[in-house]
């Protein structure tokens, strides 16, 4: 065993860097908590591994490149261990060497980049700033001016227990760079951080906090502002606070290895907005599960691409609205969720959906264009089906309308493959276009006591053969959203689409249901109206007027 003078002879009388590092005097790199990084030029070994060892038996840890390794593996480790928030300063050893050696000039950049406190050994014969002047980058240059201005300068003969007391005392670096923010809590303007940026890429597992200390006061972290926490590629799991407002567009783009977060727990107050595009590019993120309190959920126009699946617990939401994400395939929403609307736009790949039982409406386009949906149950809460809510759903066969829907708007099942479909009795309108180009709609019930229908509701239903009417009143309602060619309408013309004002007139039930063959009409129900070619003949269903298309 050497004792540290033994070892820095060892140095000093050494041939090359190989013959030190053979002798097995320098120690490993101290990677844990609290370490220091040590930038230098290989070629000034000497000087440094003595400086090196001293400061190590001053107590302090230290993380320096001991010059052997090489390679893209090796260059990655030394930007990982300086970008890391366990690294809380850096000691510069300026020399010739140091100055022209470009791999050192990224060092320089990343220090002031991430804003590292440091201190410097200059190891130069000139004045420090007479010899940065030479340096070619202007980068560069300007950024080792940069840190100068905020760290001290030493000769090479200073003593280790005044070096160690100088990086000892230097300012520890914060996990999160923040700014002052305002946000509306319970109605109230409250000041508040906003985390802008993140002081350890390296990081695996992050916690946000409820609170910090910024410019001498502790204020609460309600926001995370735009590509705070992008590129920190090895970020595994996020914890959000409890209490949070808001969280800007890609504020963790790119987080390639993120797989859990925790969102938390906001209060309704808090007004909490989320865009999952926060999460672009973070394709290793397949599973979210919404928090309660949340008053808005969404998806935007870059939204993460592996989505899979979206966990809707037990609670109050706000507006949750999700749309294109490609592979989401399952959502799993409590029976006791309340919602101020859910929408899952687009969502090609969603296979089956159970809404929960107190949901009171079917949001606008809230599943248009889900062509891989199976099958949906509509709780008996709805009392409203909105535009295009189900349009082009090609892969539902039968839906089951609750008891208690009132009203069902324009094209709403717009392009479904269902076969028949079951009226209810407390129907009171459907919109235009709402069952148009239903192509394989065979039979329609309507059990409605009082119905407003529009003229083309079943407009290109070529299959429907068959109309049971149950209904006690009806009207034919001539509600327009725009000259529409339905065999034709793509999913860009629907979102465009815009309806205009309406009128009643006479019911003219082939007008409604014009590929109809035959109507049964419930005794003692709606006067029949026809426009020509309907005969009266003698019915096979008890209780009900016959009528068939033809001459009998």
């Amino acid at each position: 065993m050497y004792t540290l003078s033994e070892k820095i002879e060892i140095i000093q009388n050494a041939g090359s860097l190989r013959e030190v590092q053979d002798s097995g005097i320098m120690p490993d790199p101290d990677a844990g908590e609290g370490y220091y990084f040590i930038s230098y030029s290989h070629k000034d070994y000497k000087q440094v591994f003595c400086a090196v060892l001293s400061l190590q038996n001053e107590g302090l840890k230290l993380w320096y490149d001991r010059g052997l390794e090489t390679g893209k593996s090796w260059l990655k480790d030394v930007k990982r261990r300086l970008y890391s928030y366990y690294c809380k300063g850096v000691i510069f050893f300026i020399s010739d060497n140091f100055l022209r050696s470009e791999s050192i000039w990224n060092e320089i950049l990343m220090t002031d980049s991430f804003a590292k406190s440091c201190v410097f050994v200059s190891l130069l014969k000139n004045p420090l700033r007479e010899e940065i002047g030479r340096i070619p980058d202007d980068r560069v240059r300007e950024a080792l001016n940069r840190l100068l201005r905020c760290g001290r300068v030493f000769p090479p003969e200073t003593s280790p227990d005044m070096l160690a007391g100088a990086v000892l005392s230097l300012n520890k670096p914060k996990l999160f760079q923040y700014e002052r923010a305002v946000v509306e809590v319970g109605g109230e303007s409250i000041d508040c951080l906003e985390i802008v940026g993140m002081n350890d890429i390296s990081a695996k597992k992050l916690v946000i906090p409820q609170e910090d200390e910024f410019e001498g006061e502790r204020l609460p972290v309600y926001k995370i502002g735009d590509n705070a926490f992008a590129n920190c590629i090895e970020l595994e799991e996020l914890i959000f606070p409890r209490r949070w407002s808001r969280v800007n567009e890609k504020a963790f783009y790119a987080c390639a290895h993120l797989k859990k977060v925790d969102f938390g727990s906001p209060l309704a107050e808090d007004e909490a907005t989320l865009d999952l595009s926060a999460f672009a590019g973070c394709n290793a993120l397949t599973e979210i599960a919404v928090p309660p309190g949340v008053d808005e959920f969404y998806s935007g126009s870059t939204p993460p691409p592996h989505i899979r699946k979206i966990v809707i617990p037990s609670g109050d939401f706000g507006d949750l609205r999700f749309a294109a994400l490609q592979e989401l395939y399952e959502v799993e929403i409590a029976e006791d969720a309340s919602c101020n609307a859910l929408r899952f736009t687009c969502c090609k790949q969603l296979r089956k959906v159970r809404l929960p039982n107190g949901l009171p409406r079917i949001d606008p386009y809230a599943f248009i264009e889900c062509t891989s949906l199976q099958s949906i149950v509509i709780p008996q809460s709805v009392s409203s089906i909105g535009l295009a809510a189900f349009a082009l759903c090609e892969g539902i066969d039968r839906f089951s309308l609750p008891e208690g829907l009132l009203y069902i708007d324009a094209l709403a099942f717009y392009g479904n493959v269902m076969e028949k479909i079951v009226l209810p009795a407390s129907l009171q309108k459907i919109s235009a276009g709402a069952f148009a180009c239903c192509r394989g709609l065979r039979e329609v019930q309507l059990d409605c006591e009082r119905l407003c229908i529009a003229d083309d509701a079943f407009a290109g239903c070529k299959s429907l053969k068959t109309v049971v009417l149950n209904c006690g009143q009806m009207t034919m309602n001539l509600e327009y959203i725009g000259r529409i060619d339905y065999e034709n309408l793509s999913i860009q013309d629907i979102f465009l689409l815009k309806k205009s004002d309406r009128r009643s007139k006479k019911t003219v039930l082939d007008k409604i249901f014009p590929e109809a063959e035959t109507f049964y009409i419930k005794d003692g129900g709606v006067k029949a109206s026809f426009r020509g070619g309907f005969s009266r003949v003698v019915s096979d269903r008890q209780g009900y007027k016959k009528y068939v298309k033809g001459r009998v």
